[in-house]
């Protein structure tokens, strides 16, 4: 595996061990704010297209709608879990 590789390994890897409850997307930039926003972007919709991280839109109570990743094999665990999450195709 390449470096590339590696790196998106890295954070499909960060994504899945978020369980079912998935990731922020504030909270991923932040636990990868060392790479470039364009790396950071890039690598994500990698994992996007394969499909192996699917993004959800969570609305809180209160504050502003938030994007959440989660990875495919905590899907079914993440729709029981979050009913009211929508999926951000």
């Amino acid at each position: 595996m390449n470096r590339e590789g590696a790196e998106v390994e890295k954070m499909s890897d960060l994504i899945y061990r978020a369980g079912p409850a998935g990731i922020l997307r504030s909270k991923l930039t932040l636990a990868l704010k060392h790479w470039k926003q364009r790396e950071r972007e890039e690598r994500l919709t990698t994992l996007l297209g394969a499909e192996t991280v699917c993004p959800f839109r969570r609305s809180p109570p209160r504050g502003r709608i938030a994007i959440v990743y989660v990875h495919r094999d905590h899907l079914t665990s993440h729709k029981t879990q979050f009913p009211g999450d929508e999926a951000d195709e």
